[in-house]
């Protein structure tokens, strides 16, 4: 069987999938998930590019996961890089490096390329569901939305709603004082409004009680380690969890007058994570709140499945076309 590999580079945490191609069945299996907070964006809302100490860390970890991909005879990867390198002034030296050193070549992918992958992944765990979904995916420097339904998107938009982006910019105290929180919670609600009026206008039909919300990456998925108060991250526990946004508030009112160290204490909360939870969750709290859902379906599931189903694509079609 052939090991394959997707690698996302994000702006607060790394990823990796390697999975065992099955071509029968134009599936794969997952042998290996790794995951490594590096904050590769820190700072970064201020500077406008990826700091020496960013890097390095990214590039330590980047090399144990070429490592690992070469003990697990990975034979084709993809690896992507989304928002903050993007959007750095040193983002190609970034990308220069990383293949010197980690020996790795990372693809810079456009917002719009990104929510399609996900979409991607996040479809092939939502169990036959054959309504209507908006999709959000929670990074460090962006959040994306899909509108659609299985057979495709009717709509895909990124923004700016990134946790780490947004925690550096209103979050100055530990724990956050009131005037932050509204300040942030204004901006996020504004963003979020101006999202629902733009879908709105192209398609006045979308909601309705066939309509699904859900969501992916850390923030999301956080939260539902935090609601099982997993100890040891468990995808099969997480996928197509359902949450209620009145526990998210009350996690939030519980979280946001506690110090940061301090929510570590809190079974199923990441280190790392600890500062961002609280942009993470108020972006998710106004999404559901704007869009008038009042749960919210969470999926392990997303860009990484994604690029490993777009690897079995490409493979498929070359062979039909040999």
């Amino acid at each position: 069987m052939e090991h394959i590999a997707s690698l996302d580079v994000g702006t607060n945490t790394l990823r990796l999938l390697i999975a065992e191609n099955n071509p029968d069945s134009r599936d794969f299996r997952p042998l290996l998930f790794k995951r490594e907070i590096t904050r590769l964006g820190e700072d970064f809302s201020k500077r406008g590019y990826l700091s020496e100490k960013a890097i390095e860390r990214t590039i330590e970890s980047l090399k144990t996961f070429s490592q690992l991909m070469r003990s697990y005879e990975v034979s084709r990867y993809r690896a992507v890089a989304t928002s903050v390198v993007r959007e750095a002034t040193n983002g190609k030296d970034f990308l220069k490096i990383v293949n010197k050193e980690a020996g790795i070549k990372v693809d810079v992918i456009s917002g719009e390329e990104e929510a399609n992958l996900n979409l991607r992944g996040v479809t092939s765990a939502l169990r036959g569901y054959q309504g209507r979904f908006i999709i959000f995916d929670i990074g460090g420097g962006s959040t994306e939305f899909i509108l659609g339904n299985i057979d495709g998107p009717y709509e895909v938009v990124s923004t700016d709603l990134g946790v780490v982006h947004f925690t550096e910019t209103f979050i100055q105290t530990d724990p956050p004082e009131p005037r932050e929180l509204e300040n942030l919670e204004a901006e996020i609600g504004k963003k979020v409004l101006s999202l629902k009026h733009s879908f709105l206008e192209r398609w006045p039909d979308w909601q309705g009680e066939d309509c699904l919300l859900v969501g992916t990456a850390g923030t999301v998925t956080t939260l539902a380690s935090i609601y099982l108060g997993l100890t040891t991250y468990d995808p099969a526990l997480v996928n197509n969890l359902t949450l209620q946004r009145l526990w998210i508030e009350q996690l939030f009112h519980r979280l946001k007058e506690m110090r940061a160290l301090d929510r570590l204490s809190i079974p199923g909360l990441e280190k790392g994570r600890e500062d961002l939870i609280i942009s993470g969750i108020l972006i998710v709290l106004k999404v559901m709140g704007v869009f008038d859902f009042d749960t919210l379906t969470v999926s392990d599931s997303g860009l990484l499945e994604g690029i490993l189903y777009e690897l079995l694509d490409l493979e498929l079609s070359k062979s039909m076309s040999s």
